[in-house]
């Protein structure tokens, strides 16, 4: 019974640290959340989207993206100012981003706009 009383307090405190753990971040800083946004995007690219597009060389020219994420992290707007993509590789970048939630989230209320810079070769 005395050990059923010092694992109970225990467990009941691991449980309450390892779910502390698993929420995302909040980030406050405006620079924090640029690069945090722009490294999600470079992972996402690296490990593959499009990889077959641009080898084949379909894919090629520059993007600017500019997102607008709102306080839990999803992208709430995706506006491209400028673009030398063709119109339906400049859809398929900007549906990519449209409603994709990233790892971080920001104060209540909060939303930043993050401009991305993409070039494919």
């Amino acid at each position: 019974m005395n050990l059923l009383r010092t694992l109970l307090p225990a467990a009941l405190a691991i449980l309450c640290v390892s779910s502390a753990r698993g929420q995302r971040p909040e980030l406050y800083d405006n620079a924090v959340v640029q690069d945090s946004a722009r490294n999600a995007i470079a992972r996402d690219l690296h490990e593959g989207l499009w990889s077959e597009a641009i080898a084949s060389g379909e894919l090629s020219g520059e993007v600017l993206l500019e997102l607008t994420i709102e306080d839990k992290g999803r992208v709430e707007t995706v506006f491209i100012p400028s673009s030398t993509l063709p119109i339906n590789w400049k859809n398929k970048v900007k549906d990519q981003w449209m409603d994709h939630r990233f790892a971080f989230k920001l104060p209540k209320g909060h939303k930043e706009t993050v401009t991305v810079p993409l070039h494919f070769p």
